[in-house]
């Protein structure tokens, strides 16, 4: 099984769901998928209802989840999108987590007032959008298709 990506995003945002839009758009290699944070695939990670943080969810090869965590998630994103973005990634890394941490919190607190056109996530993504599995569904899925 390959490493598998999962970004956990708030579905009721309309500027979360066009950035996942544009990270679909960008991910040549189809490494990307997607769950909204109220989903089964969330709560099969311990993620609760009332949680709107976004997270990145690394399946290892051996099927285990790493879950990662506002900034920490952004870069790992970035990072997985390869290329250009990987630099920015490795430059961002640099900055000292709290920092980093802190412009994401100054983003995320105002992201419901952000304008931006969107389709909802079900018809924006349905390839990709995985809210009905849950992790070892996944894992199961993707060593399945090896």
């Amino acid at each position: 099984m390959a490493m598998k990506t999962v970004v956990l995003f708030d579905g009721e945002c309309p500027y979360c769901i066009s950035k996942v839009q544009w990270l679909h758009s960008r991910d040549k290699k189809g490494a990307i998928l997607f769950a909204t944070l109220r989903s089964r695939f969330a709560e099969s990670i311990g993620v609760s209802e009332a949680d709107e943080t976004i997270k990145v969810v690394r399946m290892t090869p051996g099927g285990a989840a790493e879950v990662l965590e506002r900034s920490a998630a952004v870069l790992e994103t970035l990072r997985g999108l390869g290329g250009a973005y990987s630099a920015v990634a490795a430059l961002g890394s640099l900055v000292p987590r709290f920092l980093r941490d802190a412009v994401y919190r100054f983003i995320a607190t105002r992201r419901h007032r952000i304008p931006a056109e969107t389709a909802p996530p079900e018809s924006a993504l349905p390839a990709v959008l995985i809210n009905d599995l849950t992790v070892s569904e996944l894992a199961a899925a993707s060593s399945e298709s090896c």
